[in-house]
């Protein structure tokens, strides 16, 4: 690749190498991170870039980030004339195959070169540059911080982590990827999780192989009392006064032969402590064992697991053993008893060199679901993998709010996969959710295809992120989607927009899913949106979402979603999901808070074909009262006798109730409750009437006929006239007292009439 008139970001010059790190543009970089720093402190500084060579030098401060997350950087080690690559063999010795397969020898430039891209991973990257010279095996790690562009490293990724715990504790970690991270102290759940003790030994291998050493050099003895039967002429030393009474009895008695029992001290390392020492030793060999075990035991990544291994792993696997092996065998281990456990606190483990050291190494590699420490890092998912997972029970978390409590789930959602712990996608690992009258499943990764359930496709397989089923007593299922995309689109200003690609694919999704029931197919698809890190001051009224008008109008659009405290990151989709499933709907009547009817008065879902117009078809029966005042002789009496043909309301009437229009324009029955004759009598409804047609109209445009009375002063005020034809009686009568004007959806005649009696009739 011909480089561009840029300057190499980094250049280090060492004894047997110079390093040179490029780049096409870091400052473009460097500008977006500063505008996301800057948009969440409003004077927010640029972090300064470490960069580290070698370990003991100690890390070396740039004044601005240089790595960067989907951003290429050409290395290059070119080593010196005294150092040949064809004798010298250098590598990259990463466990990730991806970073150690990018660099290969230059023979030409006698240098090791290599691109890498750290697509969406984060944190702390290491690359372990080794290579051999005449005084052996030379090992310079390379370490770096790999920035992100849309969110804040520190406080972003410690709040998305947090939102983890505790049933998604063990499936941020990944066995390896091109970036580490280092956690505090907390505590997790007892089970066992070889991936974290892996990083832990990894972390501690070094100090237990160097204490081990200590304890072989010079171990712990002590004197130790053991009993010898000796004839008398081999017993040396001192003899106590009673073995020497015994041994002239035995004498004056002619027994020369007898033997006597002498007790004998000496130096012996068979202790408690050195037996302890080997145990520890056995176990972690045996660990290890087990950890190749589980990654197919095979010398080729390519060949063992799909972990994205390289052969560098299992090769450092195999010297963990082997060093563990050669300590196991030192002559030291073989003079022991068998380990029976440590009975009493020893000194010696928490005071004498060498012991102290691997003791307190044991103890924390023990302890390694307790005490994840600053020593140890581990490598994580992808953050776009992260940010996928974290929206999902972002918006789980946020029903939650809205009175939802989890039925079923607990843990069932990840399951472990050899060293690491995977996510069990589909309805199997799902969310149940329930509150009065709704049944929310919140499930992961669905796939959708043309050949199995009710909702399938026609034409390709359809998988998004989210997706959120919302079935109600009716037995009516109503399906939101959501799609999780750690991505800006880039735009001349400053606004945070998700690329234009992630609309086009909510699109696809909404028109793609159909519901298949013996009456043909449906659209249960009700709105799909786009879910990314777009940074705005969601808790004030000063940003729009710009997404607000096609969500409203389409059931379209996006949601920026950031996870940081204290910028108000997840207001405009907190509000959005609590208008659809709080109990601060708009909808106040309670006849709508618990039915899917009120999601078909929204705009989206009434969006016709061309030429057409769409109405739901919910056979609502409303309960209107008529007017108080004197109508024409015989107005009050046809809403009894059977022959009304017109009813008219006030529009202030309904608005008043909080009823949608279109609710009003798809009433299929009406009650009318009403005087039987002019007379003061209570009004009472006693049939049902279906309605033929519903217009709005002007008082003006009403006629004799209809109101049963003579066109009052305001002309222009709005009414609902419905032409209505007699749908038969009502088993009871409904009375309603003078002054309750009150209107009221009935769904069940039998037990409206029942209710609405003791409701409305006069005590």
């Amino acid at each position: 690749m011909e480089k561009l008139n840029v300057p190499d970001i980094i250049t280090v010059d060492k004894q047997d190498f110079t390093l040179i790190v490029w780049t096409r543009n870091v400052s473009a970089k460097q500008k977006k991170l500063k505008a996301a720093l800057t948009k969440r402190a409003q004077s927010a500084d640029l972090p300064a870039q470490d960069f580290s060579l070698q370990q003991e030098d100690g890390e070396e401060q740039f004044d601005k980030p240089l790595f960067f997350e989907n951003t290429e950087y050409e290395f290059e080690f070119i080593f010196k004339k005294h150092l040949s690559v064809e004798k010298i063999e250098p590598e990259i010795a990463h466990h990730y195959a991806a970073l150690a397969d990018a660099f290969h020898p230059k023979k030409r430039t006698n240098s090791l070169a290599g691109t890498i891209n750290f697509r969406n991973h984060l944190g702390k990257a290491t690359l372990p540059l080794r290579y051999r010279t005449t005084d052996g095996l030379q090992e310079v790690p390379v370490s770096f911080t790999v920035w992100p562009t849309k969110m804040d490293l520190g406080s972003d990724f410690e709040a998305i982590f947090r939102d983890f715990l505790p049933d998604y504790y063990e499936w941020r970690y990944a066995l390896v990827a091109p970036t580490e991270h280092s956690f505090k102290r907390q505590r997790s759940r007892q089970k066992d999780f070889p991936l974290l003790w892996l990083a832990h030994f990894k972390s501690l291998w070094k100090v237990l192989q160097q204490q081990t050493q200590l304890i072989i050099n010079a171990p712990h003895n002590r004197l130790l009392t053991y009993k010898k039967k000796l004839r008398a002429e081999r017993i040396k030393g001192k003899i106590p006064a009673r073995l020497e009474q015994k041994i002239s009895s035995d004498f004056s008695a002619g027994q020369y032969a007898r033997r006597y029992t002498v007790a004998k001290k000496k130096l012996s390392v068979d202790t408690p402590e050195n037996r302890f020492i080997k145990f520890a030793i056995s176990t972690m060999l045996l660990r290890l064992d087990q950890l190749e075990k589980m990654t197919k035991k095979k010398e080729s990544a390519r060949e063992s697991a799909d972990y994205g291994l390289s052969e560098h792993f299992f090769t450092d696997l195999k010297s963990w053993k082997g060093a563990l092996t050669k300590l196991h065998r030192a002559p030291l281990f073989k003079e022991l008893s068998p380990f029976n456990g440590l009975k009493n606190d020893s000194l010696v483990l928490q005071q004498r060199t060498g012991y102290s050291g691997f003791y307190r190494a044991w103890q924390e590699l023990k302890m390694y679901l307790d005490a994840i420490g600053e020593g140890a890092s581990l490598s994580v998912k992808s953050m776009d993998e992260l940010y996928e997972v974290w929206c999902f029970l972002k918006i789980k978390k946020l029903l939650e709010e809205c009175g939802f409590e989890v039925a079923s789930h607990e843990s069932a959602n990840i399951q472990q996969a050899g060293l690491e712990w995977q996510t069990k996608d589909g309805f199997g690992g799902a969310f149940r959710l329930e509150k009065r009258g709704i049944k929310i499943r919140l499930s992961h990764e669905v796939t959708f295809c043309k050949t199995k359930g009710e909702v399938r496709t026609l034409t390709v397989n359809q998988k998004p992120d989210i997706v959120l089923e919302a079935e109600f007593d009716s037995g009516e299922t109503l399906i939101w989607l959501f799609d999780a995309k750690y991505r800006l689109e880039s735009k001349s200003d400053d606004t945070d927009r998700v690329p234009d690609d992630a609309i086009n694919q909510m699109h696809r999704y909404r028109d793609s899913l159909l519901y298949k029931s013996m009456n043909g197919y449906s659209r249960p698809v009700f709105g799909a949106f786009a879910l990314y890190p777009g940074y705005f001051d969601q808790s004030s009224s000063v940003d729009v979402n710009v997404y607000q008008t096609a969500i409203e109008e389409l059931g379209i659009g996006a949601f920026p979603l950031l996870p940081s405290e204290g910028i108000s990151g997840d207001n405009w989709l907190r509000l959005f999901l609590s208008q659809k499933f709080g109990d601060g709907s708009q909808f106040t009547y309670a006849s709508y808070l618990d039915s899917a009817d009120r999601f078909y008065v929204e705009e989206p879902p009434r969006i016709p074909t061309y030429g057409m117009t769409q109405f739901r078809n919910a056979s609502k029966t409303l309960l209107v009262t008529s007017a108080e005042d004197h109508r024409a002789p015989g107005y009050y009496e046809q809403f009894h006798d059977g022959s009304a043909s017109f009813f008219h309301m006030r529009c202030e009437a309904s608005e008043r109730e909080n009823i949608e229009e279109q609710i009003m324009l798809s009433l299929k029955y009406l009650i009318i409750a009403s005087r039987p004759s002019n007379e003061q009598t209570p009004r009472v409804a006693t049939r049902k009437w279906k309605v033929k047609a519903v217009t709005k109209v002007r008082r003006s445009a009403l006629t004799y006929e209809q109101t049963g009375k003579a066109i009052s002063a305001s002309l222009s005020e709005l009414y609902w006239l419905f032409s209505i034809e007699d749908a038969g009686q009502l088993t009871s009568p409904i009375s309603k007292p003078d002054g309750h004007h009150i209107l009221e959806f009935i769904h069940n005649e039998k037990v409206a009439n029942s209710l609405k009696k003791q409701k409305y009739e006069q005590p």
